[in-house]
């Protein structure tokens, strides 16, 4: 147990003569330390590309990022009609056929459009655990509209309306109301949508972005214009079937990365899991899943002591954020416990271990391109035994549906390499 005096300090590894230690019994002292001298073991992880199943925003466009290679994305999206489906009936006269996108944000460069081409889904989907890193489906040759460029608003935004071909309009208009008003059936007449984007040219420098759909809101939906026959007036009256795309529609983007051949990821990266001892920068992105694996080796030289306070700092080279911060760090990270292989620990019930202190999430200061993690119980657990010294993992927040990336400095780098700062007691025995 530790006595009601604690003798606070300065400088580094050594304790100081505090206020009133004269006056404290010999017994009753206990020194307070300061170490930022820790090995720290800090290391990417490349894993391949990763898809996105059912996830809030889904992503389509492709920029040239001039450090880590061409990103492109593209989705995929069945679209959902009603159980009680009003059309059906030859007599309705066909209008138009117009798919309603929403753009909530990008990343990359604004000013350039991205021109986005459509193309009817033709192959099946498989069981939503069955989806991976490696899935695509089959698609139809031909376009389904012209190609588009999408021009956003100041803020990053933008409502599309994309008018499809009337051949797939007139197919779903008269199609048997039994087909229409099932979802097997409907899913399997009708499979979906595939969205993609023609790739950016080097017009300008970085460019190109990619778009963030919002994949349940009222303004994302196909909808289905027509007229129907008033008879108590013997004119034809305006009509729209919609076949909504939201939270419950399969749905999954597909993002890769090319030409990454002599860019910084291709030259310092390293190799999946691979020796990565002193580098000068380490990597971070979503989607793609470039993460990092952090372990603290010899932590435990510590011995039998309190911690007041651990924390790490990591540094964002801001040289490398491009122009205009086009590649701006991610918002938030996370750090979740990993185990022996640099993979993230599942507990028995399925859950993940977050290792921060405070909250869930690492915030990113743009004031001094740094993520600081509180690591003040997770050092102590590894000191009293409560848990394995394994390390852990970061990844970004929003990882499966943001590609927001960071360059961060290794701990070969001569400003920028990682700080584990730790106070703390030695206690009495």
């Amino acid at each position: 147990m530790l006595p009601t005096a604690i003798v606070f300090f300065s400088g580094c590894e050594e304790p100081i003569q505090g206020i009133g230690k004269e006056v404290l019994p010999p017994g009753d002292i206990i020194e307070t330390y300061y170490t930022d001298s820790l090995e720290i073991e800090f290391r990417t992880i490349r894993l391949d590309t990763i898809n996105s199943y059912n996830s809030e925003y889904q992503l389509v466009g492709n920029y040239v990022d001039p450090q880590f290679g061409r990103i492109s994305a593209s989705t995929y999206t069945q679209v959902l009609s009603r159980t009680s489906p009003i059309v059906g009936d030859p007599d309705l006269l066909y209008d138009s056929l117009v798919l309603n996108l929403q753009v909530a944000s990008y990343y990359g460069r604004l000013d350039q459009p991205q021109v986005i081409r459509i193309y009817e889904i033709t192959g099946d989907w498989p069981e939503e655990e069955d989806i991976n890193s490696e899935t695509t489906l089959e698609y139809s040759a031909n376009l389904l509209a012209d190609p588009t460029p999408i021009y956003l608003d100041e803020a990053g935004t933008a409502e599309i309306s994309i008018r499809l071909s009337d051949e797939l309009g007139r197919r779903l208009l008269y199609a048997d109301p039994d087909t229409l008003g099932d979802r097997d059936l409907f899913n399997e007449f009708f499979k979906g949508l595939y969205i993609t984007s023609e790739p950016v040219k080097h017009y300008n420098r970085e460019p190109g972005a990619i778009l963030r759909l919002l994949g349940n809101s009222s303004n994302t939906q196909l909808e289905l214009h027509y007229r129907e026959e008033d008879t108590t007036a013997t004119i034809f009256r305006a009509k729209v079937e919609p076949f909504q795309i939201s939270s419950s529609t399969p749905k999954f983007h597909h993002v890769t990365r090319t030409q990454e051949a002599e860019t910084l990821l291709d030259i310092e990266g390293p190799a999946l899991a691979g020796d990565d001892e002193k580098e000068q920068f380490e990597f971070l992105q979503g989607v793609v899943q470039v993460r990092n694996y952090i372990r603290f080796p010899d932590v435990d030289q510590l011995g039998n002591v309190a911690i007041h306070n651990a924390s790490l700092t990591l540094k964002v080279d801001p040289e490398t954020l491009g122009s205009e911060d086009r590649y701006s760090p991610p918002t938030a990270i996370l750090p979740l416990v990993a185990d022996s292989t640099y993979a993230i620990k599942f507990g028995e019930d399925g859950a993940i271990e977050l290792v921060t202190s405070l909250s869930d999430v690492v915030f990113y200061n743009s004031n001094d391109a740094t993520y600081t993690i509180d690591l003040t119980r997770y050092i102590q657990e590894i000191l009293t035994g409560a848990r394995e010294n394994t390390g852990f993992v970061l990844l970004p927040s929003g990882a499966g549906n943001r590609v927001d990336r960071a360059i961060l400095g290794g701990t070969g780098h001569p400003s920028l390499a990682p700080q584990l700062s730790i106070i703390y007691s030695t206690l009495l025995d």
